[in-house]
């Protein structure tokens, strides 16, 4: 049992009103017929504690007990002292002044045995951390608590129970968190009405944050710098009279700061120079000692050259920013095309409020509040952060949209929109032809005479034969209906508008003149790409190629933070790990030996700051339809390590495909083109020739295959284990918006199959892990791509094009394929399925 003997003899002695209410509480007692008896004093004991006094937590948790000789205990009296650094005194003790009669420490009455305590832990420098800097050291303070039982008479324990303890916690942290630009070591410009944001942690509070904060701005002599240790404490010292109260350190960001206004730039010609400081307090009362350069103590002058950060955004034509005035961007539009335009704007980058927004379409003098194109006066309402929807049939339109700061800071971007008429159909080519195929100097597919077979050449009159020549397409000029992206790159929207259909050969090129003037630093969801209109109400689009809707998406493009000078976004670049399923929230994906790779397109905040999926407004999700992407033969196979063998193409490449069975039925006239089509005999010459081929007379498994190793399928998900569920896109009625046109036929599956045919049951016979890798073939000995979709025919826009038929997307290059087969092919879509008539 613990006692306050000598120092509870001091309290009685300086207390006598405690002393009399403790006389008072000792009444006598009367017996059936005896002399008046007194009454017992309770007893009082403290039965549980923190393992270590000496350092105990603020929050702490004591258990007590009491009891009466002849009675019943009915309560306790608790109170909690916070005592010297020279230990407990006698004032320490006190309920009330002695002199003023004030209460002290009052006793608090309970009923309960036990009770959690939050104390104060607000001196620094605790001395079992000696050995620690000022920045570690924990906060510290030394309480007492006493406890002391009362009886079912009033009689209170003479001698409470007590036990002295000594809290401590590690000080909060705070930093400037706004403005963005502000952390740097160089004096950062902020407007003359400046805004200071901040953010705290508390490592030892369940909230995890300070509860308190203040702050100081001061102007100072720029000799001083304010970037040595012993500067940053010279100027911000605790008891300097610029400091703010104390304020509340509030959950909201955006209610944590505080602006200054009109802050003088010069004084005498002269810059002048500032610093402002943050400092957290805790629940215990400990706070920040530190002064950290550039992190709670930041210097600053004042800058006019700033203003706020304006984006603008519209759901096809991408979104613009400018932090100045008088940029513009230049759009070529379809006739009729909705324009739903919407924006917002940060200041907070350099220190700034954003104060207001106004619009108008077609504004003729900018600097005029009269003029009449002004949609609406300044202001911050939902009206003045878009434009009602709008489309127009001709002409050239520009929407301003303007921003200004508490400073009067102004940015603004112009959107500059052409309206491209559309002719009728019937004045449109039939086709244009875009050769997107890098192939000028390729030295890939020799021919049995070691020619290139890859070769612009060869390619070249592949297509003018199958195009122009005798079944070609009807109207369709060589000279004039062929653009090469090689040569000539800089066409789009208000060229393709002249025709009918688009046949886009392409093979892993760079298609960046399809996104309009885009900004690269933009992320993959903004870019404005001119085929969706002109898929949707223009014309027909078939996209053929190895990599095709890959291209779309070349390099996985995620936000890695914000540039300090400007408040931008910083994008770094990534390789893919496959398969790519758009509607998820996936982004990333971390190899065991710290290797990143892209397996989604992660999450956004729109205009308004809400999240979306940025996958499903990529391209290949969007206006072709499909919801899962992957290669023959990938890099990386999610979740592999780096380097992993997968699939190999020498198995899984494509040897030939086949049309399916449901497409033929519903769409191919009998004997239009065969059912299976192999690849050209003079470009896969060496699968067929002796060296290459085993003792019946088949391609080695083994052998080089050189091609099909980016050749797409679609909608497929195999050899992975992610969790990431998906599903078909569907049109209204319920069907799939794309069906499979043609299937893959693997060359491991051909070659096998040809084993078969000639009594070889014991195929294979070897290692199929190490031949065609580890990830390529199902138990069966069959390719797990078996049948996968390399050709698909889109139904998304089908009801709003003039034609009313369907887009057509090839994972493969038909150029490799048998010459007489595929252009059967090719002939029949375009004569047959989109109704051009055939060249003689």
């Amino acid at each position: 049992m613990q006692r306050l003997n000598r120092i509870f003899a001091f309290v009685l002695a300086a207390a006598p009103v405690l002393l009399l209410a403790l006389f008072l509480g000792c009444a006598p007692e009367t017996e059936f017929s005896g002399a008046p008896l007194l009454n017992a004093m309770p007893d009082t004991r403290i039965t549980g504690t923190p393992p270590v006094l000496r350092q105990t937590d603020f929050t702490v948790r004591f258990f007590w007990t009491g009891n009466d000789p002849d009675g019943r205990v009915k309560g306790f009296q608790w109170k909690m002292t916070t005592n010297g650094l020279d230990g407990i005194s006698v004032r320490d003790t006190l309920t009330y002044d002695p002199a003023t009669g004030d209460t002290l420490n009052p006793w608090i009455f309970t009923e309960v045995t036990d009770t959690t305590f939050v104390v104060s832990a607000d001196s620094s420098g605790f001395p079992l951390d000696d050995n620690l800097g000022l920045r570690d050291a924990r906060f510290y303070q030394y309480h007492t608590l006493f406890v002391r039982a009362i009886d079912e008479d009033g009689a209170v324990d003479p001698t409470p129970a007590f036990v002295t303890f000594t809290a401590t916690t590690l000080a909060p942290s705070i930093r400037v968190s706004s403005p963005a630009n502000i952390s740097t070591e160089t004096w950062k410009g902020v407007p003359p009405s400046a805004s200071f944001g901040w953010t705290g942690t508390d490592p030892d509070f369940e909230l995890g944050v300070p509860i308190k904060v203040r702050y100081m701005m001061k102007q100072i002599p720029y000799e001083s710098a304010a970037t040595t240790r012993d500067s940053l404490y010279s100027l911000t010292k605790d008891s300097d009279p610029l400091w703010s109260d104390w304020l509340p350190y509030l959950a909201d960001e955006e209610e944590r700061r505080v602006t200054f206004s009109q802050i003088p730039a010069k004084e005498a010609g002269e810059w002048l120079y500032y610093i402002f400081a943050i400092q957290a307090q805790d629940t215990a009362g400990a706070r920040n000692l530190d002064r950290n350069y550039q992190r709670n103590v930041v210097h600053f002058r004042i800058k006019e050259e700033v203003a706020p950060t304006i984006e603008v955004c519209d759901q096809f034509l991408g979104c613009r920013k400018s932090s100045k005035l008088g940029l513009a961007y230049a759009y070529d539009i379809a006739q009729g095309q909705p324009l739903n335009f919407r924006w917002s704007a940060n200041a907070s980058w350099y220190g700034g409020v954003l104060e207001a927004f106004r619009y108008g379409w077609d504004v003729t003098d900018p600097d005029n509040d009269e003029d009449d194109g002004w949609q609406v006066s300044w202001g911050l309402s939902a009206l003045h952060r878009e434009a009602e929807e709008k489309s127009f049939a001709s002409g050239q339109h520009t929407l301003l949209v303007q921003s200004i700061d508490n400073s009067g800071l102004k940015s603004s971007i112009e959107i500059v929109l052409n309206v491209v008429p559309v002719p009728e159909p019937s004045s449109q080519g039939p086709l244009l032809l875009v050769d997107d195929v890098p192939d000028k100097t390729s030295n890939a597919w020799p021919s049995r005479s070691g020619e290139a077979l890859d070769r612009d050449e060869q390619r070249d009159n592949f297509w003018e034969e199958v195009l122009s020549l005798s079944g070609g397409v009807s109207g369709f000029s060589w000279d004039l209906d062929m653009v090469d992206t090689e040569e000539f790159s800089q066409f789009g929207y208000r060229e393709a508008v002249n025709y009918r259909n688009i046949m886009w050969t392409t093979k892993l090129a760079s298609t960046t003149f399809l996104h309009s003037e885009f900004d690269p630093s933009s992320d993959l969801s903004t870019k404005f790409i001119w085929l969706a209109p002109y898929q949707q109400s223009v014309g027909n689009l078939m996209l053929f190629g190895s990599g095709a809707l890959t291209n779309f998406h070349q390099k996985a493009v995620f936000q890695q933070g914000t540039d300090p000078e400007d408040g931008s976004p910083i994008y770094s670049s990534e390789s893919w790990a496959w398969p790519v399923i758009y509607d998820t929230s996936d982004g990333r994906y971390q190899t065991p030996n710290g290797t990143m790779y892209a397996i989604g397109f992660g999450m956004a905040e729109d205009i308004d700051g809400n999240e979306y999926r940025v996958g499903p407004g990529q391209y290949p999700y969007d206006s072709i339809g499909i919801s899962v992407l992957d290669q023959l033969e990938p890099t990386i196979i999610y979740p592999s390590s780096v380097g992993a063998t997968t699939r190999r193409r020498n198995c899984v490449g494509t040897k030939a495909i086949f049309v399916d069975p449901d497409f033929k039925m519903n769409y191919v006239d009998a004997g239009a083109f065969p059912d299976t089509i192999f690849h050209d005999l003079d470009i896969d010459w060496k699968d067929h020739s002796p060296a290459y081929q085993d003792e019946y007379g088949i391609p080695l498994a083994s052998s080089t295959y050189p091609f099909a190793s980016k050749d797409e399928f679609y909608n497929l998900m195999i050899n992975t284990d992610r969790l990431s569920t998906w599903s078909e896109q569907t049109m209204p009625d319920g069907s799939p918006v794309v069906e499979p046109m043609f299937r893959l036929y693997a060359r491991f599956d051909y070659i096998t199959d040809e084993h078969i045919r000639v009594g070889d049951d014991s195929y294979p016979d070897f290692d199929t892990g190490l031949v065609c890798g580890t990830k390529a073939l199902e138990l069966t000995k069959r390719t797990r791509m078996a049948g996968a979709a390399l050709g698909i025919l889109s139904h998304r826009y089908e009801s709003t094009k003039p034609g009313g038929r369907g887009d057509i997307v090839w994972g493969f290059d038909p150029y490799r394929f048998d010459r007489e087969n595929i252009k059967k092919v090719i002939q029949w879509v375009m004569s047959r399925y989109y109704g051009e008539d055939a060249a003689d």
